[in-house]
């Protein structure tokens, strides 16, 4: 056994425990609740671990650069949208000319100059990307021998899991 397997093992429970969440809870709904903050949660070592392994390994083909390349792009666009902007540039558009006009009327001069008018909304949508980033980020970390074996142990938890919500919904009056 080497210094690899132990960590990999623990990144393939890891990614098998996340998808099972995932399953159960209903993935991150656009109506957030507490299960959408623990699977957001339990995403962040996985993400970790996942990101830890691929430095450490580098990545394969042509085709997972470009799947990595796409994955950064995504996380991109939400982390632009919360870089603060330049008075200038922020006034030089139109509308948020009137909406800093408005929002003066209504006594309001400290506006977060941002791309984004919903800081918050758009930190809640990075924040909903994190366990598909990590689940994604953690199968490409795996070698290819791993893939089937996951498959194989995330379906067989998944067909058990769903016998056993069976058995729940048959005893509920």
């Amino acid at each position: 056994m080497t210094h690899a397997e132990p960590g990999r093992n623990l990144l393939v429970f890891g990614l098998i425990l996340l998808l099972l969440a995932c399953w159960l809870g209903g993935g991150v709904a656009v109506d957030p609740g507490p299960m959408d903050e623990w699977l957001q949660l339990l995403a962040l070592p996985l993400l970790g671990a996942a990101a830890w392994r691929v430095s450490r390994q580098g990545v394969g083909d042509a085709l997972q650069r470009a799947a990595m390349l796409a994955l950064m792009l995504i996380a991109l666009v939400p982390l632009l949208q919360l870089v603060s902007l330049p008075s200038e540039w922020w006034r030089a558009i139109q509308p948020r000319q009137a909406l800093a006009g408005d929002l003066g009327v209504a006594g309001i001069d400290a506006l977060p100059l941002r791309w984004s008018l919903a800081p918050a909304a758009t930190e809640a949508a990075l924040w909903a990307l994190l366990p598909a980033m990590a689940a994604f980020l953690a199968a490409v970390s795996l070698q290819e021998a791993v893939h089937r074996r996951l498959v194989v142990n995330a379906l067989l938890l998944l067909v058990l899991s769903n016998v056993l919500f069976a058995f729940f919904q048959a005893g509920l009056p």
